[in-house]
């Protein structure tokens, strides 16, 4: 059970925090804060099998062909929301992202990964299955 206290001091760091990020922003330039972040790919992971199909479930930037095979998948969201990106080129660059979406909890999507894409991307609690 939580006191009046223990909200108003909750909602007095988070108002710092947003705070500080602005006034960091600010100092760093507006500009600077929408470079490109150089980024890197995560280890490639063994899939576990699961009957006929391949089953992941991690998040991170896998590259399309080497770590992710192109063709439908279905995308599982657990109890909170997931998302997806399809990439061009591993970059943060808006320009790099070629189509994204939500999941909302507890329900699921069927993504094309196509072999002209070269990065798909996951966040959140996604499990994830190439099908048939």
């Amino acid at each position: 059970m939580t006191n009046g206290r223990t909200v108003t001091l909750r909602a007095a760091v988070i108002g710092s925090l947003i705070l500080a990020s602005l006034v960091m922003l600010a100092t760093a330039g507006i500009s600077r804060a929408f470079e490109p972040v150089a980024a890197t790919f995560v280890p490639p992971i063994t899939p576990a099998t699961s009957g006929p199909h391949i089953t992941y479930s991690d998040q991170g930037a896998w590259r399309v062909p080497g770590q992710v095979a192109a063709g439908q998948y279905n995308i599982w969201a657990g109890d909170k929301e997931c998302s997806w990106q399809r990439l061009s080129a591993f970059s943060t660059a808006e320009t790099a992202v070629i189509e994204e979406g939500r999941i909302p909890p507890r329900t699921s999507r069927r993504v094309l990964v196509y072999k002209t894409d070269r990065v798909f991307v996951t966040r959140g609690p996604c499990e994830w299955e190439l099908t048939p």
